[in-house]
């Protein structure tokens, strides 16, 4: 994919390391299937325009702790995509997610017990 169409999507701390992926063959490879899927009715979260939304909003140079979902939101809540492109965040529908319920009992758990 084109470099040029995409970097607006990145913090440009991010260009120099994800410039490499969005013009490689795996980038094209998965954008290809995901393009496919939607054609055949299936709906994907978070929407494409919010998809690299981290990398636009947390600079690479301030980076502290990086935290990686496992279960990715894929639902839709009347018809809107809860996903927003953030690892735990609901922002979009303003609705908790499991996901984000179990990580706060955990994180309470941990920190006071």
């Amino acid at each position: 994919m084109e470099w040029d169409k995409f970097k607006g999507y990145f913090h440009e701390s991010w260009h120099p390391k994800m410039q490499k992926w969005i013009e490689s063959e795996e980038c094209d490879k998965m954008y290809a299937f995901l393009k496919g899927e939607t054609k055949r009715g299936k709906k994907i979260a978070p929407l494409s325009t919010l998809t690299y939304q981290a990398f636009l909003l947390s600079p690479y140079n301030e980076l502290k702790v990086v935290l990686l979902g496992y279960s990715p939101y894929h639902t839709f809540y009347n018809n809107i995509a809860v996903a927003d492109g953030l690892a735990f965040s609901c922002s979009i529908t303003n609705r908790q997610q499991p996901s984000l319920v179990k990580f706060i009992e955990g994180v309470e758990n941990d920190v006071y017990e």
